[in-house]
């Protein structure tokens, strides 16, 4: 657990990074849709870095104290759950503003549409205890793959060229 814990607090920074390349190659395109989808994925950010710390809670003792009550165990993993569904829905929002831009650009459709199935299956994954961890899991590694053909696609020179008003 210890090492989950970490990497969600690493992975939400890098989020957090990543956001403003994809703003400049999509402002020009669609700045709305870029700006809603950049704003989506830093609140999820934010939101998973506060799940960090609860996470860390089950993990770590905090000054002496650790969860020796039900009760505080219990108000943690709903507290947790909770940010979880939250974020789902929140990267939900972000993958499907930022497909909409995506589509006014060339070079970027068929990422443009994985990013829509992608947005579905986030939706979908936001209620884990309807669909058990294995189609979470899936559903989140699409997610997580998306993001990175997302980075890998913005490292190409031509990331920017083709894109309606970016002349």
């Amino acid at each position: 657990m210890m090492l989950g814990n970490e990497a969600l607090v690493i992975g939400a920074g890098l989020l957090i990074a990543g956001f403003y390349g994809v703003q400049q190659v999509f402002a020009g395109a669609a700045p709305m849709k870029a700006t809603a989808g950049s704003a989506f994925l830093v609140a999820g950010s934010i939101v998973c870095l506060v799940l960090g710390i609860v996470q860390g809670r089950f993990v770590y003792p905090i000054h002496g104290i650790s969860l020796t009550r039900p009760e505080d165990a219990e108000l943690l993993a709903s507290l947790y759950f909770g940010g979880y569904h939250l974020v789902s829905l929140v990267m939900a929002g972000a993958a499907l503003c930022w497909s909409l831009a995506m589509l006014n650009s060339a070079g970027w459709t068929a990422i443009a549409y994985l990013g829509f199935i992608v947005a579905a299956g986030s939706v979908i994954s936001s209620y884990p205890d309807l669909i058990g961890p294995i189609l979470v899991f899936v559903l989140e590694a699409a997610l997580a793959s998306w993001l990175v053909a997302v980075g890998w696609r913005l490292r190409k020179p031509d990331a920017a060229v083709g894109i309606a008003g970016a002349e």
